[in-house]
């Protein structure tokens, strides 16, 4: 009977040291060769770990996107300005969320992960959506399949509405996100 108890307990540790292993934060490089503070931080936080794997993932897209000179300008400058936060994670993370908001306001658009809203990490960010329909119910001289920046979603009696800058509103039925899983803002 005493060996049935501890064989449950060890199990019980591996399990949780499962669950554990899971939370370990995993960057876009190998933590092993961190030299820098601010590459020391972001090996200690999950969530900034993940952001560094997004960006690095949205920069390898980007030799193949029409902004490329751009993006690799705005990356470099990026990473000094990161370098200079040292071990300051909110300071890591304001310059992840300019990131961010660089390579949207440069037309390089991913995903980010259901959390990053809440923590003010696509404030700024769009999504690019295209019209299902003409007949849109909403403002402008829109046309299927014309393409438009999405940048909040909000919800009015009952109906779900995308708002797009300076334009105002567009009923959700009548645009198709190009990406499903891109985070908008909500709004009112």
């Amino acid at each position: 009977m005493t060996n049935k108890y501890a064989a449950a307990i060890v199990l019980a540790a591996l399990s949780a040291g499962g669950a554990a292993a899971q939370e370990k934060p995993t960057p876009s490089f190998d933590c092993r060769k961190a030299s820098r503070a601010d590459e020391f931080a972001i090996c200690a936080d999950v969530r900034l770990a993940e952001i560094d794997r997004l960006q690095a993932s949205a920069f390898a897209k980007a030799k193949y996107h029409p902004n490329k000179a751009a993006i690799v300008k705005r990356t470099k400058e990026y990473l000094g300005y990161r370098r200079e936060c040292a071990s300051d994670r909110k300071c890591i993370k304001t310059f992840q969320r300019e990131l961010i908001n660089g390579y949207f306001d440069l037309g390089l658009s991913f995903s980010l992960p259901s959390w990053a809203n809440e923590e003010g990490i696509s404030a700024d960010a769009y999504c690019m959506g295209v019209f299902v329909k003409d007949d849109h119910g909403g403002p402008g001289d829109f046309r299927k399949g014309d393409e438009i920046e999405i940048q909040d979603e909000s919800v009015d009696e009952g109906k779900r509405f995308y708002g797009v800058y300076r334009m105002g509103q567009f009923p959700a039925d009548s645009v198709r996100l190009k990406d499903p899983n891109c985070v908008l803002r909500k709004s009112g």
